[in-house]
């Protein structure tokens, strides 16, 4: 009974931090993807003679 409590508890704890380490790498995906849209629309706020 204890090997399958230990068992499970270290399938818990490697499912927890396959989970952290995706998060984080969709985290960084996000970030990425705001980063550029400010780009953007700093760009076409700035663009000269767009706006009369």
């Amino acid at each position: 009974m204890e090997i399958i409590l230990l068992t499970c508890a270290a399938a818990g704890g490697l499912v927890g931090a396959v989970a952290g380490l995706w998060n984080a790498y969709q985290f960084t995906r996000l970030t990425g993807r705001v980063d550029e849209i400010s780009v953007q629309l700093k760009t076409h706020i700035n663009a000269p003679g767009l706006h009369h």
